[in-house]
């Protein structure tokens, strides 16, 4: 697993003990004996304006494909958890270097302080 993978995972929610299968994109891998993924989540829910840490990903883009996802999506870099590896259900796909830099940039965002 390695940063930019998009895998099948029970993504946890805000309330404790409920979670979903969906998939998610891998940030990191934790640099430690436990070698976690801190992912952030992939929504199918559009929202009508994007803010500066959602990316939307388009079924027409050329390299949609290369993603897995079955439909358009969200990227929420807001949304995110940090998981064991062992909790993946499968690897569906990974993001082109295009969408990589367009959520890297979207997480510089969350954590950039605004000036």
């Amino acid at each position: 697993m390695s940063p930019g993978d998009i895998i099948l995972i029970s993504f946890p929610f805000t309330i404790p003990a409920l979670s979903k299968l969906r998939p998610a994109a891998v940030l990191a891998v934790t640099d430690d004996r436990f070698r976690d993924l801190v992912v952030c989540a992939i929504s199918s829910v559009l929202p009508d304006s994007p803010t500066k840490r959602e990316v939307i990903l388009v079924t027409s883009d050329p390299d949609f494909s290369q993603m897995g996802l079955r439909v358009s999506s969200v990227v929420k870099v807001d949304r995110i958890a940090t998981l064991r590896q062992s909790d993946v259900v499968t690897t569906i796909g990974r993001c082109p270097a295009k969408q990589w830099k367009m959520i890297v940039e979207a997480f510089r965002n969350l954590v950039t302080p605004s000036l």
